[in-house]
């Protein structure tokens, strides 16, 4: 799994199917979210990538040199991946809490925790990675 990895791509497809769970768990009961959760994930995923690209970083290890060469970059990538985790503030946020607010107005309480809480370890791989 994800949580030993140290290659950014892999965590980067980690992340992506974490995702893919988040739109598959709202998709019956609200489409329109989904679709917007799928929009704004690939607004920030598509430059994350670039800029992981640009910077060269492949692994974990990478990303601790890449302060002092790119330090606009880095913050910019990091503000996306932590936006990609759904940390509030930030852009990411939104399709998350419209779709937990849905499944806790659908009565699926226990499912709307379950995934706030697997959002906690994403969290956790893009802090890390950042």
């Amino acid at each position: 799994g994800s949580i030993n990895q140290t290659q950014l791509r892999k965590l980067m497809a980690y992340s992506s199917i974490t995702n893919l769970g988040w739109t598959m768990i709202i998709f019956t009961t609200s489409p329109h979210t989904a679709a917007l959760n799928i929009i704004i994930y690939m607004i920030m995923l598509v430059p994350s990538f670039m800029l992981i690209k640009k910077m060269s970083m492949k692994t974990l290890r990478d990303s601790t040199t890449t302060w002092t060469t790119s330090p606009i970059a880095n913050t910019l990538l990091t503000l996306m991946l932590l936006s990609l985790s759904g940390l509030p503030p930030l852009t990411g946020f939104t399709p998350k809490l419209l779709i937990l607010n849905e499944l806790i107005l659908q009565n699926l309480t226990p499912a709307a925790m379950m995934i706030a809480m697997t959002s906690l370890i994403s969290l956790f791989f893009y802090v890390r990675t950042t």
